[in-house]
């Protein structure tokens, strides 16, 4: 279906995948984009992986990480303190042909907005939760081929 297709492709971006709640946001005031206690610290700890991505449309909501086929939900999303990111197929590939790894650039502004960049779209979500072991992004985006907006919550764990 396109839709989960849209939202798969967001969730990808990561965190891309993104995805995007109802928790409040933990941060520190840190400036040093080194140090654990900051946004930048805590997204760049590791890999996170998808655990939970539902979507909402005009026609309703549903879950898109119960669709997502297995080999998209061992995908690893990187950020690196450089500004860059880094999708990991992980162990298994959807497809032979794809490459194991994407990747682009993204920015954190006012400590809540995460703004993913790659060669084909920018996408813009909102940080709700970030913690060492949890992120959850809310985002809003537009479905050219359905016509609507699509809004929804991903979850990634470390």
């Amino acid at each position: 279906m396109k839709i989960n297709n849209k939202l798969a492709t967001i969730a990808a971006m990561g965190v891309l995948a993104l995805l995007f709640t109802f928790a409040s946001c933990e941060k520190t005031d840190t400036e040093d984009p080194g140090d654990s206690g900051s946004t930048t610290g805590n997204i760049t700890d590791g890999a996170w992986v998808l655990t939970y991505s539902v979507g909402t449309t005009p026609a309703g909501t549903y879950d898109d990480f119960a669709n997502m086929d297995a080999c998209d939900k061992d995908d690893k999303y990187m950020f690196n303190k450089d500004g860059t990111w880094v999708v990991d197929e992980g162990g298994s590939k959807c497809d032979p042909a794809d490459p194991q790894s994407t990747s682009g650039t993204y920015s954190i502004e006012n400590n809540t907005e995460l703004t993913i960049y790659d060669q084909n779209d920018t996408m813009k979500m909102t940080i709700t939760t970030l913690t060492s072991s949890l992120l959850v992004l809310e985002y809003t985006d537009f479905d050219s081929v359905m016509m609507w907006e699509i809004s929804g919550v991903s979850k990634y764990k470390h």
